[in-house]
């Protein structure tokens, strides 16, 4: 009996000396795996969080009792085919690199259901949806009268009219129309009793604000900005620049070929190729380039460009023509061919695109080494072979692109890791545009059968549980997720 005992214990202590390591080993991320150095291997993970919730989980065609949002601890280094599955929904599939000590984080998996079923907001035919700055307000043109048009606010119900009854407006005919930057507004050229008028539409309160501006009818708008509704500015095709708060319609200047709002700044850029920054009242000036054969050379003879700043390290000239110019270097990404351009409100990225293809500009981070070159902006295609690319909008905390190719909508996954998949959304009317709400995960878009406005919920109202891992992060022990 003695022996037995004996035995026994030695039987454990031995298991203790050996299992104690492991298990700490463990814990700290190493697996023992014969044939290699020492015998340990360091370990990673993989993060998945999805829309909706609670996919089951695959890996390597071994199935996962927890659903996520999950973790996927204690795997050696290699490569993993991963799929996330849910009912009702189509597959995410995945070929997924792990690294030891490190984390392959997928925390924005939209899972598509197996077919997208929109809802009808208003069974009445509209022409047009033409979406205003931001992401609530759009005008919806149901005939070639101003008083035939509504008011899309997806706040609200159903839209409302543009202009009340005894409006004298209601009878103009729109001949063309520009949405204003920062500002839920149209500059709109319209016709009335034979003659020609500029008008500007705010329709930020229920009472749509109309102002005639024909002062500078002779010329076409190519620009307009409001930063806050504290002052307007709009620069017309011959060069005039004018701010239309102020009484007497003046003139800030002339001979000018581009112009931007960011923030309370404005950026001026005049034939001479001079830029200059300044605040809104036209003070505080700031000269950013002033070189007339550098200027010359790079932004050329001829055409308008639209400023868009991103941050303040980052500035985008966009012309006419499709050149994209930046302040980094390379300085120059496209002699032609851009046709839109999105910033990221949260980032320094910049969704752009050709007719058939989708790319993304990322400035990066900051150089921590202020001696060392400045890195400029990457551009990464994401798609090609697209029909036509009319609008594109960041969607899922810019974790995907909603793009309106043709007359079809598509939702682009953005991923470094792999080539960019795609999925068909819905048809929508040709010719004519959608507004997206990334508030309401939700898109609004003309039927392409019948015009009716119709609304399509991409994600669900309600709080998102995020792991907010970024890919490949290095761990610390024990490994953690933060939100």
């Amino acid at each position: 009996m003695r022996l037995v005992r004996r035995l026994v214990f030695y039987l454990f202590a031995a298991a203790y000396l050996i299992g104690c390591p492991l298990t700490i080993a463990y814990a700290l991320g190493y697996l023992y795996e014969p044939g290699t150095e020492h015998g340990l291997v360091q370990t990673g993970l993989i993060a998945l969080s999805t829309e909706p919730p609670g996919a089951t989980v695959y890996l390597n065609n071994k199935r996962y009792t927890k659903k996520t949002p999950t973790l996927l601890r204690g795997l050696l280094p290699g490569a993993y085919q991963l799929r996330v599955s849910l009912r009702d929904h189509q597959a995410w599939t995945r070929t997924v690199t792990v690294e030891g000590a490190k984390a392959a984080a997928y925390e924005h998996i939209l899972l598509a259901p197996s077919a997208w079923r929109p809802e009808t907001v208003v069974a009445e035919q509209f022409e047009q949806l033409v979406p205003l700055s931001g992401d609530r307000f759009a005008v919806l043109l149901a005939g070639p009268t101003l008083g035939e048009a509504m008011v899309l606010d997806v706040r609200e119900r159903q839209p409302r009219p543009l202009l009340p009854v005894l409006s004298p407006w209601r009878q103009a005919r729109l001949i063309d129309q520009l949405a204003v930057a920062g500002a839920p507004a149209l500059l709109a050229r319209v016709e009335v009793r034979g003659g020609e008028r500029l008008i500007w539409l705010d329709v930020r309160s229920e009472d749509t604000a109309i102002e005639d501006v024909s002062q500078y009818l002779l010329t076409r708008p190519v620009w307009a900005g409001e930063p806050s509704g504290k002052r307007r500015f709009v620069l017309f095709d011959d060069g005039t620049l004018a701010a239309l708060d102020d009484p007497a319609r003046s003139v800030l200047a002339t001979d000018v070929r581009g112009a931007g709002l960011a923030g309370h700044r404005l950026y001026v850029l005049d034939a001479s190729g001079r830029l200059d920054r300044m605040d809104l009242e036209g003070r505080d000036r700031e000269t950013l380039l002033q070189h007339a054969p550098l200027g010359r050379r790079f932004f050329g003879a001829h055409g308008f460009f639209r400023i868009v700043a991103p941050d303040d390290r980052l500035l985008l000239l966009w012309s006419e023509q499709g050149r994209l110019l930046t302040n980094r270097l390379p300085y120059r990404f496209a002699r032609e061919g851009i046709t839109g351009l999105a910033p990221d409100p949260r980032t320094s990225r910049v969704l752009l695109w050709r007719r058939h293809a989708l790319g993304v500009l990322d400035d990066g981070p900051v150089d921590e080494d202020p001696a060392a070159f400045a890195r400029g902006p990457r551009l990464r295609w994401l798609i090609r072979g697209l029909t036509r690319v009319e609008q594109a909008y960041w969607a899922y905390d810019a974790s995907h692109a909603l793009v309106l190719d043709a007359d079809m909508l598509r939702l682009v996954e953005i991923d470094v890791d792999a080539p960019t998949p795609s999925a068909d959304v819905v048809p929508v009317k040709r010719k004519t545009s959608v507004l997206y709400t990334e508030s309401e995960g939700a898109v609004y878009f003309l039927s392409a059968a019948d015009g009716h406005l119709m609304r399509l919920a991409l994600l669900p109202r309600r709080e998102r549980l995020s792991l907010t891992l970024p890919a490949r992060r290095e761990l610390t022990v024990p490994p953690g997720v933060r939100r």
